[in-house]
């Protein structure tokens, strides 16, 4: 895929995004605004609205904060996913291999270089798989 398309690429929000647009609709229910003038001031459905709205009067703003993610905290941080994807996106050749098919186990070794860390094959598939709409790697095997 050209650089160009993936630097136009819409970025996925971030969860503090999410937890802001939160935060802001227990302003606006605190407020006494509907359910229905907060989705649309904050940019989301009445549903979301509406079970935001049950949270915040359950527990307050308190409620309407981020949540800690549950189960193993990831291998990669941020900043080596991005670094990892930058060596990705330059392509097979680019990280020397001799041609520009990417596999699962040149993936890996691309990991390992950039990040130190030593992935599996299926590691290596669902790191791809839950970032594959941005790099958009067709055609691994």
């Amino acid at each position: 895929m050209p650089r160009a398309a993936a630097a136009k690429r819409k970025e996925p929000i971030r969860p503090a995004v999410f937890e802001a647009r939160r935060l802001r609709a227990g302003e606006l229910f605190a407020q006494g605004h509907s359910v229905a003038e907060v989705a649309a001031a904050v940019g989301v459905t009445d549903e979301s609205a509406r079970r935001w709205r049950v949270r915040w009067a359950k527990g307050g703003v308190r409620a309407l904060h981020r949540r800690r993610a549950s189960g193993r905290p990831p291998k990669l941080s941020d900043e080596q996913v991005r670094q990892i994807e930058q060596a990705l996106l330059a392509g097979a050749l680019a990280n020397g291999f001799d041609n520009d098919l990417w596999t699962l186990r040149r993936v890996a070794q691309v990991v390992e270089r950039t990040s130190g860390m030593r992935l599996t094959p299926a590691s290596v598939w669902r790191l791809l798989g839950n970032v594959n709409s941005r790099w958009d790697l067709a055609h691994i095997t």
